[in-house]
């Protein structure tokens, strides 16, 4: 949902050219075709395209600025929990002209702080905030990494971005060979940290940037998956019978998705025909009294159209179908390869999706919910789950064997073999194996050069960060928020 992109100049104090800056909103504009705007300081610009679903009217188009005229905010995203948080800051003294979201974080961060604003807020994001003062930016990206945010470090400007698309006019784009060469030899791309192109940086989950115009950018963490992790919650769930863990985890459930159904516009669900997404929609249409559902019917033996159809039945809902045969993956890579802006790996259902998406569109609906992240947090990857501890202790012995053979007078054997996953992981930093023990996210803060990136994880969220950048990007691809 939405396109954001911001500069600030640190040679110039002139406002960046106004026809790049069009230029740049006219290429996001499949991420918010329902309008756009700029705002431009000395030295500095924002950009926004919109796709509203909260307060459809025209004064909670973005940039926004605060009454003081200081601020300025550009936003992606969905805060779930902004009515409450309204209440609080409105309790605070705070006084708001709109009932969008946007406003609601705007006065989070300028009210509470950065910090304590991130703490609190519950949704998917990512945003910049530009203080005229100070000629400095705040710009963060949600814990987890469902919406995509890039940055570019340079020494005569930092760049940022929801697509690099849209960096383009003001940057140079050239391959980034390391990342080129690991994705040759199997690496699926890189989903923090280095992207494919030089310079420019996947801003990881759960991370802020701070800069001032001038000066050198710096990275923090305000999350962590491991932070997720409470012994003492396990213990209780332990001890408790089954039937009470099964009741309160449906109605978490049941919450976390009637949140999700808040908007101004239809919201619909994808119906797969799976477990996660017919759970989800079967919770949605307990309280959505007119719940669009679709469904993309992959031609062949995986087809789960009948699943589908019992479901939609059962639930008394139209099912919408878009039909995916064989022709669409060789008709659609392209525009898939496109907007994924890397080249395209591991997830063919990204065609099935990419399908899908435009068929919601068609329909008027601008949301849907959908299943992703559902096998991360229950961890439903069985290869995944033994084989964690035994990698991460096995691979400081592999990285001293393959230093030797490497480096010394020794010769690399089966470069078919764990030869050549360990050159793939070396170009690559590590960035599935070790996540943040390599590549230093347990650090406050660090300074942002030209090479290391922030990672957030290991494999089990590099495979969640994967599916999240898919369904962000072929949704968009429709103007459809997934």
């Amino acid at each position: 949902m939405c396109g954001i992109f911001g500069i600030l100049d640190h040679r110039s104090t002139e406002h960046p050219d106004a026809d790049r800056l069009r230029e740049t909103a006219r290429r996001m504009n499949h991420r918010g075709p329902d309008g756009s705007g700029i705002d431009s300081a000395p030295g500095a610009a924002l950009v926004h395209t919109r796709l509203s679903l909260v307060d459809l009217n025209e004064r909670s188009n973005q940039p926004f600025r605060d009454d003081t005229g200081r601020y300025s905010l550009v936003y992606n995203g969905e805060l779930y929990d902004y009515a409450a948080l309204r209440s609080a800051l409105e309790q605070k003294g705070a006084r708001f002209h709109t009932t969008s979201d946007t406003e609601v974080l705007l006065a989070a961060l300028t009210r509470l702080g950065v910090e304590e604003a991130l703490s609190r807020i519950e949704g998917m994001f990512s945003f910049a905030l530009f203080d005229r003062n100070e000629e400095s930016l705040v710009v963060a990206r949600d814990r987890l990494g469902i919406k995509p945010l890039y940055v570019f470090n340079g020494p005569d400007a930092f760049v940022f971005g929801s697509t690099v698309r849209g960096m383009a006019p003001w940057i140079t784009l050239r391959p980034n060979s390391l990342i080129v060469a690991s994705y040759l030899q199997g690496f699926h791309g890189p989903m923090t940290g280095h992207s494919f192109y030089e310079g420019v940086d996947i801003v990881p989950p759960g991370a802020v940037v701070r800069i001032r115009r001038g000066g050198t950018a710096t990275y923090g963490r305000y999350f962590q998956l491991r932070d997720l992790a409470d012994p003492a919650r396990a213990e209780s769930l332990a001890r408790r019978a089954e039937s009470d863990v099964i009741d309160e985890t449906e109605q978490l459930l049941l919450a976390a998705v009637n949140s999700q159904l808040v908007a101004d516009v239809p919201v619909g669900a994808f119906c797969s025909g799976g477990v996660d997404s017919s759970l989800i929609m079967a919770m949605a249409a307990r309280s959505h009294g007119d719940l669009q559902v679709f469904h993309a019917d992959v031609e062949g033996r995986l087809s789960e159209r009948d699943a589908a159809e019992v479901l939609a039945r059962h639930l008394k809902l139209d099912l919408r179908i878009a039909p995916v045969r064989d022709h669409h993956f060789v008709d659609t890579i392209p525009a898939v390869v496109e907007h994924f802006e890397l080249p395209f790996f591991v997830h063919p259902t990204s065609v099935p999706l990419f399908q899908v998406s435009a068929l919601v569109r068609q329909h008027g609906v601008k949301a849907v919910l959908s299943g992703e992240g559902s096998d991360e947090c229950y961890l439903g990857y069985p290869w995944l789950v033994p084989n964690i501890p035994a990698a991460l202790a096995r691979l400081p012995r592999r990285l001293a064997h393959h230093a030797r053979a490497l480096f010394g007078s020794a010769r690399v054997s089966d470069p078919a073999a764990g030869d050549r996953a360990l050159t793939q992981g070396l170009f690559s930093q590590f960035e599935r194996e070790l996540g943040p023990e390599v590549h230093g996210a347990t650090a406050e803060s660090r300074k942002v050069g030209s090479s290391g990136s922030l990672a957030n994880g290991g494999e089990l969220s590099y495979i969640l960060r994967t599916l999240l950048h898919r369904n962000d990007t072929m949704g968009m691809a429709s103007s459809v928020e997934c």
